[in-house]
């Protein structure tokens, strides 16, 4: 589950623990030039687990950027992202991401 760190660089320092798939996301997160920052959010565990092994992903518009909310068998974890491309643009690389890894799209 968790236990992977996240810190410097586009990261905030809020928080720095993430579930394997945050960790995941983020590292291709950081890597992308049109992502500004980073704030990793708290991670819920889920007492026992989903029945889904696929990993999913729900973004929703907040005022500057984007909150994904990530979940996996275990626990979702949730991640501000900051970018500097529009929104529209913002999304389609993301599907590329989630596309290419399986990932279900949660609206």
């Amino acid at each position: 589950m968790a236990g992977k760190h996240l810190a410097g660089g586009k990261f905030t320092a809020s928080h720095s623990t993430t579930l394997d798939a945050t960790y995941y996301f983020c590292k291709w997160l950081e890597r992308q030039e049109f992502v500004d920052k980073i704030s990793l959010g708290v991670i819920t565990a889920f007492v026992g687990s989903r029945k889904s092994a696929l990993v999913a992903l729900k973004v929703q518009e907040v005022p500057a950027g984007v909150k994904l909310t990530i979940t996996e068998k275990t626990g979702a974890q949730v991640v501000f992202v900051y970018f500097s491309i529009s929104l529209g643009s913002f999304m389609e690389q993301v599907k590329v991401f989630t596309h290419a890894n399986k990932w279900q799209w949660r609206d």
